[in-house]
């Protein structure tokens, strides 16, 4: 089978256009390297089947779709079926323009051209973000996006491949800060293994509290000793990475939350092993109550305590300030006020500075 030449043309930015569409050539890159065919991205794109939850706008269900799949659409796995089956690609060669007051992303060809493409909400949700749109004169004019499916391809090919998490109608993704691209296409594999490893964690933590609370994703992230270590030992020293909650509101996307995420693994507290596990152990026990607390739920008070016990440890961890460890345990004690089993948890814990 021929195999497909796989290029973004243009410089990355912070916009989520842009984000998604060089996650889309990282998780080709980490996959099959150099070694594209239109068969190795189809089963690329099967393979995340069953595996997302993201729904399309409105918009999007009665026009966009309907114009690209010729069928009703209304889930991730009729899309992708719907790409499968009615789309064969020539190389992904993508560029992006702003040309007659439309933003164009996709082939040489086609951004210089005027057929309309496809317009997908969830690709508009930051249109002017990192474009000379001042430059272009159209700061104060609407700008229509359109893409043709070479565009549509790696865009949804990041979109599914940095999804983590939802709750309700909001969607959560896990990308590098495009400043890292260089780092990531050097070895994709390393570097799509690491974030998948702190992933795993931050998921966790979004699907107890529904939310993106800073501090606990970085607390959570700042312990996730075994994924620290594993970067190290590639002699990975900065890890910068971007954690996105996405919101549906009827017929459009807004971002609501874009945190950055910088992991150091030369931190001098890794170099207590002993103490760092007995932390990452014990905040995996706080939070659950913790959450109940963020949620709502908490009924006895105890999760408020939790809440703020972990939220004193992440201070420690980001100062070294021994006062906010002394806090952390202080609050795990008044919890334990309310239900011994706090008290166990730590009553063996040796206090290392």
């Amino acid at each position: 089978m021929l195999e497909l030449k796989v290029e973004i043309k243009f410089p990355p930015n912070s916009s989520i256009l842009s984000s998604m569409i060089y996650e889309g050539q990282f998780i080709i890159k980490k996959t099959y390297g150099n070694q594209v065919n239109n068969g190795s991205l189809q089963e690329l794109l099967n393979n995340f089947k069953g595996k997302i939850k993201f729904n399309f706008s409105g918009d999007d269900i009665k026009n966009t779709l309907t114009h690209l799949c010729n069928s009703n659409i209304r889930n991730v796995d009729d899309f992708i079926d719907c790409l499968l089956k009615n789309t064969t690609l020539s190389d992904l060669e993508v560029y992006l323009a702003i040309t007659n007051g439309e933003m164009r992303v996709g082939s040489y060809s086609f951004v210089h051209s005027k057929q309309k493409g496809y317009s997908f909400q969830i690709m508009k949700v930051d249109r002017y973000q990192g474009l000379s749109v001042l430059e272009s004169g159209l700061l104060s004019k609407q700008v229509t996006l359109y893409a043709d499916e070479s565009a549509i391809y790696l865009f949804f090919l990041g979109l599914f491949s940095s999804f983590i998490a939802s709750s309700d109608t909001n969607y959560y993704f896990l990308l590098y800060n495009t400043t890292f691209a260089t780092n990531v296409f050097a070895n994709p594999i390393m570097w799509m293994s690491i974030k998948e490893n702190f992933a795993q964690r931050i998921r966790e933590v979004i699907n107890k509290t529904g939310q993106i609370d800073n501090e606990l994703i970085t607390l959570v992230s700042l312990l996730n000793y075994a994924a620290i270590q594993k970067a190290k030992k590639s002699n990975v020293y900065s890890i910068d990475l971007r954690l996105i909650n996405i919101r549906k509101e009827i017929n459009a996307y807004k971002v609501y939350a874009d945190l950055p995420l910088t992991l150091l693994t030369d931190l001098k507290i890794y170099e207590n092993e002993e103490f760092i596990n007995m932390l990452e152990n014990l905040v995996a026990r706080l939070l659950d109550p913790a959450s109940k607390f963020l949620t709502g739920r908490d009924k006895t008070g105890d999760g408020y305590h939790c809440y703020l016990a972990l939220k004193n440890l992440y201070t420690y961890l980001v100062t070294s300030n021994m006062a906010f460890l002394n806090m952390f345990f202080r609050e795990i004690h008044e919890a334990g006020k309310i239900n011994p089993r706090y008290l166990s948890w730590v009553s063996r814990m040796p206090i290392f500075a």
